[in-house]
């Protein structure tokens, strides 16, 4: 019995991340892919309860936008730089207000891991 609960929760959480990232038509196939595999990663590491899976997901998005948005933008690199780092902070107190300690601690080597990947790919 408590196997079919778990088929259902990960069948409906996994259509709802596939659905979630098909919402969104004026985004680039390759970013709802890159943005549903890192959720779908996160979730995973973080041990996210039923109650944090979708508010992760919409500060995930959000904040996905944002960064996007200011990478597109024809700004200095030096107030590029400022804004990602505004961006980030602000995604990190909302991150930590939602997550354990634990989770929290685990979210910042997660995005250690990402910038670590980016600094390779230049």
């Amino acid at each position: 019995m408590e196997y079919r609960k778990l088929f259902v929760l990960l069948l409906f959480v996994g259509c709802s991340v596939v659905g979630f990232a098909q919402d969104r038509p004026s985004m680039p196939e390759d970013l709802k892919q890159e943005l549903v595999n890192f959720q779908q990663e996160s979730k995973e590491r973080l041990k996210l309860t039923p109650e944090q899976e979708e508010p992760f997901r919409e500060i995930s998005t959000r904040y996905f936008r944002e960064f996007r948005e200011v990478k597109k933008s024809d700004i200095r690199v030096t107030e590029k730089f400022r804004k990602v780092k505004d961006i980030q902070t602000r995604k990190d107190a909302e991150m930590k207000a939602l997550l354990t300690e634990e989770q929290y601690a685990t979210y910042l080597v997660i995005q250690q891991e990402r910038r670590d990947r980016m600094q390779q790919k230049r």
